[in-house]
């Protein structure tokens, strides 16, 4: 009798806790059992935990919420849709968090049947070893840059109808000094900046503007990126993926009595050589 005593308490020590719903398991083998999509529940395993919550159940509106976290902490979302983690849970897919009560929002099971499957990220335990640069460029009518957009811009332009002969600018590297992308008295100001690092070295970008400001080709990152920010005023900030190839495309415009006046941008993350400088503040 002891004896099995003593082997329901190891079990419990080493076991994996899993909470579903109201009921709480414990047995060593329940990281590998499948997560329930159709309730809500906490799964942990070592420094990785996922939370499933459902909303409005029962409704045409009815949503599924996954969050992940590693070490307490939230992941950071990745640069495309379907891109994974390999957790004790299994694969755990982001499919977007889409403006809407219904379907599927976060990290899921299974990946987003619309799009490809993406690519395996690595534990995010190694982002604390990594730094990012983030470079730009500026694409504008024929005459202002030196290059017809290619790859993932000129695939963005097409999705969203935007103009496809625009002229691309030669790539800079974001610093914590403003770089100005337009500055007059008829048609405002645009300039951007490299801010402090978010959580898991995300980079940052910092916004001034005035006019109105849009991310192409996604949701917008946050409400305040739409909202005119005057000089000297709190800049609007825009967290970017901590991965490699992650991109963003924003489209600035304004309007003055000498008619409509716009740029698109195109912004990419790289990594930082190891040893090599970092360029946020």
């Amino acid at each position: 009798m002891q004896g099995k005593w003593v082997g329901r308490c190891r079990a419990l020590a080493f076991g994996v806790l899993l909470t579903v719903g109201t009921g709480i398991a414990h047995a060593a083998g329940d990281a590998e059992r499948p997560i329930r999509t159709d309730r809500d529940g906490v799964y942990e395993a070592g420094p990785w935990r996922y939370t499933l919550r459902i909303t409005n159940r029962g409704t045409r509106s009815q949503g599924t919420h996954g969050t992940l976290f590693y070490a307490g902490r939230e992941v950071p979302e990745p640069a495309h849709r379907n891109d994974y983690y390999v957790t004790p849970f299994g694969k755990l897919y982001w499919v977007g968090d889409p403006p809407l009560l219904f379907g599927a929002h976060g990290w899921m099971p299974k990946p987003r049947p619309s799009d490809p499957v993406g690519t395996q990220l690595p534990d995010p335990a190694t982002l604390a070893r990594r730094r990012f640069e983030v470079r730009l460029a500026v694409l504008a009518p024929g005459g202002d840059g030196d290059k017809l957009p290619d790859g993932w811009i000129q695939t963005t332009l097409e999705r969203v109808g935007a103009p496809t002969t625009l002229q691309r600018g030669p790539w800079r590297t974001l610093g914590s000094s403003w770089l100005v992308v337009h500055d007059s008295r008829h048609y405002g100001w645009f300039r951007l900046r490299r801010g402090k690092d978010g959580p898991w070295h995300a980079p940052v970008l910092e916004v001034e503007y005035s006019g109105s400001l849009e991310t192409l080709g996604r949701r917008p990152e946050t409400a305040d990126l739409l909202r005119p920010s005057p000089p000297g005023g709190e800049p609007a900030r825009m967290a970017l993926p901590p991965q490699p190839g992650a991109h963003r495309l924003l489209h600035w415009k304004s309007d003055s009595r000498f008619g409509p006046f716009e740029r698109y941008v195109a912004i990419e993350v790289r990594a930082v050589p190891t040893g090599g400088a970092d360029n946020a503040r």
